[in-house]
């Protein structure tokens, strides 16, 4: 009760609070894969949330590997049970979250490595995300097979463009 109302009354002091230790873990079944970095989650009381991985950026749909991604996504979590620590809120609503399968398995980090979504370095400074970029780009692993794969913020950054 002491380190609750001491985190607290650090958050205020310090302008910007940070509510993430207060939030619970979400388990629950998968029930359906938007694409590769966002699924919805079907959670014991019944409620559907659509789930966006923490630090991640897979490819938008219509650029090339935006299908296997997806695809992969599915193979990671579809029918098992998953747990999502919650990290807030996105500007459409969803909830980031890093993402673990019953067996312990980030998520997030299966598809950085595979080669199936870029480290999104504008929202995640996770170093254990940047090394494997790192090492599936000098793989050419998934989509760094590709002679220039174009990263997703610019992708619907030129979408946007009349």
């Amino acid at each position: 009760m002491v380190k609750y109302f001491l985190f607290l009354f650090c958050s205020v002091l310090s302008g910007s609070p940070d509510y993430t230790e207060l939030r619970p873990d979400l388990s629950g079944k998968v029930i359906s894969i938007v694409d590769g970095d966002t699924f919805k989650l079907l959670i014991a009381d019944k409620q559907t949330v659509k789930i966006r991985l923490n630090g991640i950026d897979a490819p938008e749909k219509g650029q090339d590997y935006s299908r296997t991604s997806k695809e992969y996504l599915g193979k990671l979590i579809s029918a098992r049970p998953i747990r999502v620590v919650d990290k807030g809120k996105d500007k459409y609503g969803r909830i980031i979250g890093d993402v673990f399968t019953d067996q312990g398995l980030l998520v997030n980090l299966e598809l950085v490595k595979a080669g199936m979504a870029w480290h999104f370095v504008k929202y995640s400074k996770d170093p254990r995300l940047a090394e494997a970029e790192t090492i599936a780009r000098q793989n050419k692993s998934g989509l760094w097979q590709q002679a220039a794969p174009v990263a997703p913020w610019d992708y619907r950054k030129r979408k946007r463009k009349p």
